[in-house]
């Protein structure tokens, strides 16, 4: 009986030769008088191949050059061996496809334990793709060599080519301005680079502008989807509401939200509409009386005209009054500050106060004429703005005062403006005699 020792070494197959002795007593040895046993080593004796570490497989973006892939010869080194490498996935091999490779038969000579690289090496093309695979198996190996685990390694490469798309805004950039009465803005988002797979985005809104019906606008549907091979346009529209609220300038912003289904954002991806106010949100400057004109003596003393502001008070607003008419400034009267202002929300009358100078010349009737600038701030000029003040002369020249023909059949009152010692002679001319025409 042979007692085998199954022990862990790498050996190759062994044997145990029994040959009988010559044998005593005078017997003879027969056939056959030698016996072999062959025991068949179990410890892999030519090395075990694998790939290494376990797991093997890696994953790598498209621009990362290369993925080095180790496999080793384990358990034993007796003898040459080789093994090859069979490539597979949906990546393809080729130069000017998606990659390369080294040489894919590994060789080691008897006792060489040393490990073998297998370098792929990933082109970086252009193309928008999806992600892609390589599988790398190793073959059957020769020289008595058996197959470890991992025997199969996976290289992912991530596309960096958008091959889902890339979605943005179109044009850039893609912002607008219109009128509250445009009634309709458009906006125009491009699936661009690639169009593999359905993908969607949202479109997120902000802005001032208040949005629902009976605001400031409404909108269509805010999620866009494309499906596989789509890469036709997608619109967004803005129904702007022209209300009659006074309000500012106001904005609606639209920002494009995180693709699904591997498209990514490009650039712009963020729109803004200006929506210009039409209903004089600053507010409307007028003389607050219509019509605004007076009608003083020149003993009056002061005068006030009041500016009002209407229709809203947004923001802070200044005007201007210019002084024109025959009466001269500073020597007919003299005017209060001709620079109105008006802080944000403040929509209270200012006061225009003019001072006439009840002087002793005798110079008839004068005028003063206000008219309102051009406002800042957004506010507009309504009417009247322009008033006149008509100044009466109370000074008499002590002479006869010019004649004055009065037509027939006319209705003529004189009204003394002072208490004057004052004559007034009415001469009756032409061919009709008293009573009698």
């Amino acid at each position: 009986t042979i007692t085998i020792n199954d022990d862990a070494a790498p050996e190759g197959d062994e044997t145990v030769s029994l040959t009988l002795g010559a044998p005593s007593g005078g017997a003879t040895l027969g056939v056959p008088s030698t016996a072999i046993l062959t025991i068949l080593a179990n410890d892999a004796a030519a090395g075990t191949l694998q790939f290494t570490p376990n797991p093997a497989d890696q994953t790598v973006a498209e621009n990362a050059g290369t993925a080095s892939f180790t496999v080793t010869r384990s358990g034993g080194a007796s003898g040459a061996i080789s093994t090859t490498i069979a490539l597979g996935g949906s990546a393809t091999l080729g130069a000017g496809n998606d990659y390369t490779t080294s040489t894919l038969t590994l060789d080691w000579a008897d006792g060489d334990a040393s490990d073998r690289t297998v370098t792929i090496t990933v082109n970086d093309d252009a193309a928008p793709e999806g992600d892609e695979t390589v599988s790398l198996t190793l073959g059957a190996p020769s020289g008595g060599a058996t197959l470890g685990v991992p025997s199969t390694a996976i290289l992912t490469i991530l596309a960096n080519d958008a091959a889902a798309g890339s979605l943005q805004f179109t044009p850039n950039p893609a912002d607008q301005t219109v009128a509250e009465n445009a009634g309709t803005a458009t906006f125009t988002v491009t699936r661009s680079g690639g169009a593999s797979g359905a993908i969607s985005t949202t479109i997120a809104l902000g802005g001032s502008a208040t949005l629902g019906a009976g605001n400031d606008y409404t909108t269509s549907t805010l999620t866009l989807d494309w499906a596989d091979g789509d890469a036709s346009d997608r619109t967004v529209t803005i129904t702007i509401n022209d209300d009659a609220a006074p309000e500012g300038d106001e904005t609606v912003s639209l920002t494009l939200g995180a693709p699904s289904g591997g498209a990514v954002l490009g650039s712009p991806s963020l729109a803004t509409l200006t929506i210009i106010a039409n209903d004089a949100a600053a507010g409307v400057l007028r003389f607050a009386a219509d019509p605004p004109d007076q009608v003083v003596v020149e003993s009056v003393g002061t005068v006030n005209f009041m500016v009002s502001r209407g229709g809203g008070s947004v923001g802070a607003i200044s005007a201007t009054v210019a002084l024109g008419g025959s009466a001269i400034l500073g020597s007919d009267y003299t005017s209060s500050n001709l620079v109105l202002d008006w802080a944000d929300g403040d929509a209270t009358d200012r006061t225009i106060t003019l001072t006439v100078i009840d002087d002793s010349g005798i110079e008839g009737s004068e005028s003063v004429a206000l008219v309102l600038g051009a406002p800042s701030g957004g506010a507009v000029l309504g009417t009247p703005a322009t008033a006149n003040l008509t100044i009466l002369d109370n000074d008499a020249n002590g002479g006869p005062a010019p004649a004055t023909a009065i037509p027939a059949s006319s209705t003529w009152s004189l009204a003394l403006l002072a208490l004057l010692l004052t004559a007034f002679a009415v001469v009756r001319t032409g061919t009709a005699e008293r009573r009698i025409d």
